[in-house]
């Protein structure tokens, strides 16, 4: 009754969590006046102030939650994302607020590169998929503020200002990951100008929050900044018996030293408990489609925990030619036994059973170092202008644990599709706490960007990566399983604008990952991946849309049914993203997408030559839009239709899961004509109330209604 490979990965892996840290970008850009003369009368328009104090900032409702601007798309600072020639999305902070987002994947799961595995309501990681590749927040895919990190669950929304999500290989930018996408959370940043935003509200059942967001000027100069975000959940979801309870504190401080040094310092605090999360599914066969309303795990389905984080940054403009930015995270995370419940389904002639059992994974501790600095020199070469930026990066983790996981049988069996609830069983967990697993990830980067003319730029580079991981199955193990690797991977990029507002690119990357490897099976070599991709940028009105089509290449590892890594063949995904996202009228805003996807298993012994990989879908197409009511100042209805093709769920391609369309409706309603502004939210998710498997391991959310009241103080 052992889980596939799909479980395997994941539940298992190290490593960590965090939550904070914060900037302040400076703009200064002086106002000018304009005047216009037509005969003897003469209109003088007034002064703009578009000081940094003034400017809003990017992703705003008003500008249809366009970004023009990436602050870490790995080394890059501030990159305009028209001019970027790679498929990079940002999702601000008013989306995340006006879509009452309780977990980022809420937002991510609207981006049409992205395939959600495991739902929020679960005990598991954050699981997706992008571009058909598996991205979780236990694989080194993650960062926070630009920082490597490996994140037990989700990221607190309270504390983002900004997703930023790159599609496809990051070898160059980032190092060793894995080659579907990475994700960067930007965090809210000390503001100058003083903020006291309240927000009361739900998200979906009895789950009630409130939500501090704080920040301003702590003295007369203008030098120190502060930002505090506090937020407290607790209450039953929209799925029957699932708990979550959850408070976070984040605290960030800026000083500007002098005006070219700029420090940053931050510090966080999150407590996560979610009780009887949503089970874990091993399907033997297509299934039929069951109530998601109901919660089909135990009752004593349990998950705690606990993580603290402090990071600092500084910035020194030394001069017009050079600068230095550098940064560092500490986090720890504590985790106490997780308790979870698997449904397996067996079949029996014509007649299907639903087998539960125990999974219980032993408590851990992690701590994790992480940080970068670079180099930016700006200067020229005859006609070329040069931003080149050299300099160090990398993540030290040690995850600690007292036990690994183990399964026990219920032993008994019910007919499908009923769930029979069980007593917990006995089962035996360590308390010895030992190392089981380091890591240690370094990069060495150069990269320069080129600019030969006004319409022609070259991106170029190359990262020297080394990855020291040590496996340990015990307290007692005395031989433990060692990975000392190091790869380079390079980049070259080449960007063409044949106009203004449309910029055209072609961009070949290698990326590398470490090779599989565990307590129980000697590591594999880093497996080498490949992406070629050309695309095109438009600024079309309002909107900014983006077209890629890509080819991705990577070696094809799988753990076999003795718990030991193989690799055997390729797996290549070749496909096109059509992305667009913002204003097409004054009152018209539309965000969405269309991703198709061909992937494949090639060159592979394993008898699933061409097979289609488990959990991929050929097409995913999703829209949002928003509406703004003209006979009512200041109301907004918003609707969303997202579209998931059918998925395989077994390596074979024998049996496969449907596909499904949900749709969102919602309505915002903004009264700003009062001294103190209330902005009121509704969202209710997946409207009709569709029952529909989210993947090959979890079933979908049911109908959820969000509400929320802010109160900008």
């Amino acid at each position: 009754m052992k889980s596939a490979v799909p479980f395997t990965a994941l539940r298992k892996t190290p490593l960590s969590l965090a939550v904070t840290q914060a900037l302040l970008l400076s703009l200064g850009v002086t106002g000018h006046a304009l005047a216009a003369s037509t005969g003897e009368t003469t209109l003088e328009l007034p002064t703009l102030d578009v000081s940094s104090e003034a400017l809003k900032a990017q992703g705003g409702a008003e500008d249809g939650y366009k970004v023009d601007t990436a602050t870490d798309i790995g080394f890059l600072k501030n990159r305009e994302l028209k001019d970027t020639p790679y498929s990079v999305q940002v999702i601000s902070k008013e989306v995340i607020q006006n879509q009452i987002a309780s977990s980022p994947d809420d937002l991510l799961t609207r981006n049409a590169s992205v395939n959600i595995v495991a739902p929020d309501s679960s005990n598991n990681m954050q699981n997706m998929n992008i571009r058909g590749f598996p991205v979780y927040s236990t694989s080194g895919s993650i960062a926070i503020d630009g920082l490597r990190t490996l994140y037990l669950k989700r990221i607190p929304t309270s504390d983002i200002e900004n997703i930023e999500l790159l599609n496809g290989l990051s070898g160059f930018l980032y190092g060793a990951a894995l080659p579907g996408g990475f994700i960067n959370y930007q965090l809210k940043k000390p503001v100058y100008e003083r903020i006291t935003n309240v927000t009361v509200g739900n998200y979906g059942g009895s789950n009630y929050f409130a939500h501090a967001d704080l920040g301003g000027s702590l003295n007369q100069t203008d030098t120190l900044a502060y930002r505090l975000n506090v937020m407290t959940r607790n209450g039953d979801t929209a799925v029957e018996g699932n708990n979550v309870s959850e408070t976070n504190i984040d605290g960030a401080l800026e000083w500007k030293i002098t005006d070219k040094v700029t420090a940053e310092i931050n510090a966080s605090h999150n407590n996560n408990r979610t009780d009887r999360g949503t089970t874990f599914w091993q399907l033997a066969s297509t299934p039929t489609t069951i109530d998601t309303n109901k919660n089909w795990s135990q009752d004593w389905v349990t998950d705690k925990l606990e993580s603290d984080r402090i990071g600092s940054k500084i910035t020194w403009d030394i001069n017009d030619t050079f600068s230095v930015r550098g940064a560092y995270a500490y986090t720890e995370n504590r985790r106490e036994d997780i308790i979870n419940s698997v449904n397996a389904t067996v079949n029996s002639g014509t007649t299907t059973f639903l087998v539960p059992y125990l999974s219980v994974t032993g408590a851990s501790h992690i701590k994790e170092n992480s940080y970068y600095l670079y180099l930016d020199s700006k200067f020229n070469t005859g006609s070329l202008e040069h931003t080149l930026t050299t300099g160090l990066s990398g993540v030290d983790n040690k995850w600690y644990k007292s036990g690994g996981t183990t399964d026990v049988s219920m032993a008994r069996a019910s007919l499908w599709p009923t769930l029979t609830i069980f007593d917990l069983p006995a089962y035996t967990a360590s308390d010895v706490e030992f190392l089981g697993t380091h890591t240690k990830m370094d990069n060495v980067t150069i990269g320069d960007q080129i600019k030969l003319n006004d319409q022609w730029e070259v991106l170029a580079g190359a990262t020297y990566t080394s990855i020291d991981t040590t496996f340990k199955s015990s307290a007692t193990d005395n031989a433990p399983n060692n990975y000392d690797e190091s790869k380079t991977t390079p980049s070259l990029s080449l960007v063409y604008k044949p106009m203004p507002w449309l910029s055209t690119y072609a961009s070949y990357m290698k990326g590398v990952e470490a090779g599989g490897g565990s307590t129980s099976s000697t590591p594999l070599p880093p497996a080498i991946s490949e992406q070629y991709e050309i695309g095109a940028k438009a600024e079309l009105g309002g909107s900014l849309v983006t077209v890629a089509l890509f080819d991705i290449d990577k070696p094809y590892d799988y753990l076999t049914s003795s718990s030991t890594y193989a690799r055997d063949g390729r797996e290549r995904h070749r496909g096109i993203e059509l992305t667009t996202s913002g204003k097409v009228t004054n009152k018209l805003t539309l965000m969405g997408g269309v991703t198709l996807l061909d992937a494949k298993v090639e060159d592979t012994q394993s008898g699933i030559e061409g097979n289609q990989p488990v959990a991929v879908p050929e097409v995913m197409a999703k829209v949002y839009g928003e509406y703004a009511i003209s006979a009512v100042p200041g109301l907004t209805a918003t609707a969303g239709v997202y579209y998931t093709g059918s998925q395989y769920i077994d390596t074979s391609n024998n049996y496969k899961l449907p596909s499904y369309t949900i749709g969102d409706i919602g309505a915002r309603y903004e009264l700003n004509q009062f001294k103190t502004p209330v902005t009121l939210r509704m969202n209710v998710k997946n409207v009709t109330d569709k029952d529909y498997w989210l993947s090959p391991y979890y079933l979908g959310s049911p109908r959820t209604v969000a509400f929320s009241v802010e109160t900008k103080f």
